[in-house]
């Protein structure tokens, strides 16, 4: 996967939708580092039950930014979205890929850090 893979109009469609199924595997990773069940994540987030399984759903791709949102609160990380070019898409995609779909909530990640750091 390579930026010359970009040319080809169903390598984007493609990339597009990975991104957007990584989400519901982001999701998913967050929970369970937490320890958390759907039931307790639905409860901190302020959702349903049935919208966190659908978050989790890879196949389902109409989670709203909103939900996406209230579960960044829940787990205290970051949530970014904005229009991007392909080749930054790409980059996205390769980083999910090496490893780093488990983002430390603020305090994980602002603990280790000395004051004169944070």
């Amino acid at each position: 996967m390579d930026a010359g893979d970009l040319a080809d109009k169903r390598f984007r469609a493609w990339l597009q939708q990975r991104i957007l199924q990584s989400l519901a595997f982001q999701v998913r990773a967050l929970r369970k580092d937490r320890g958390w069940s759907q039931a307790e994540l639905a409860e901190r987030a302020g959702i349903g039950l049935l919208t966190v399984q659908q978050a989790e759903n890879p196949e389902y791709l109409g989670t709203r930014i909103r939900t996406l949102a209230k579960i960044a609160a829940a787990f205290d990380v970051a949530l970014i979205v904005r229009f991007a070019s392909w080749s930054e898409l790409l980059r996205a995609v390769q980083e999910l890929d090496d490893g780093t779909a488990v983002p430390p909530g603020y305090l994980q990640e602002f603990s280790q850090r000395s004051p004169a750091t944070a």
